[in-house]
């Protein structure tokens, strides 16, 4: 279902307050038969509550707004030679610049989020938007003003996450670690 809301999203007109069962079906996993009826009608609830949301006013009203933005960010491990560097890819959900500036970043987490657990999402999460910051960072010489996960169930919710320059150093430790490790373990 996660990546029907995905979809959705990336097409929705944001000045609708809500979409119907018509915005699907020019989506892949709609016209591949991927789905079923019960997960399309709980996929456009969801995304139904992103449009009416206070945070669609934000996106509204963005300078640029850009939407599931596939990214390649070159990666230099210290110490290592220049011709060692690597690519890490992917792909951010929701990338803007407010009237400020500054730019920001969602990602859209549609699993059921229960009382007191936003440690452990942002816990589960801290890499992958510290990847995505990089990213922006590498594109725009500024790593994002903010870093958020938008949690998209019964209501919709901005939980941010904390990227402190400690933290950005301790997880790219933690990527070189994992990048050395694969290496040693193939043999590179």
């Amino acid at each position: 279902m996660g990546t029907l809301v995905h979809e959705l999203l990336e097409r929705v007109d944001l000045k609708q307050d809500s979409i119907e069962f018509g915005s699907c079906e020019s989506c892949p996993y709609v016209t591949e038969n991927l789905v079923d009826e019960k997960t399309i009608i709980e996929a456009i609830r969801l995304v139904n509550q992103l449009l009416q949301s206070d945070l669609k006013k934000e996106l509204l009203e963005a300078k640029h707004l850009y939407r599931e933005v596939d990214f390649i960010l070159k990666w230099k491990i210290e110490g290592e030679e220049e011709s060692s560097e690597k690519i890490i890819f992917g792909q951010i959900d929701c990338l803007f610049q407010s009237q400020d500036g500054h730019w920001h970043i969602w990602d859209y987490k549609t699993g059921s989020l229960h009382q007191g657990q936003h440690e452990k999402l942002i816990r589960d999460y801290e890499l992958q938007m510290t990847i995505y910051s990089l990213a922006v960072k590498q594109l725009f010489s500024t790593l994002p003003e903010s870093v958020c996960l938008i949690s998209i169930q019964e209501s919709v919710e901005q939980i941010p996450v904390e990227l402190t320059a400690e933290k950005i150093e301790e997880i790219t430790a933690r990527v070189n670690q994992s990048i050395q490790s694969v290496e040693k373990t193939v043999g590179v």
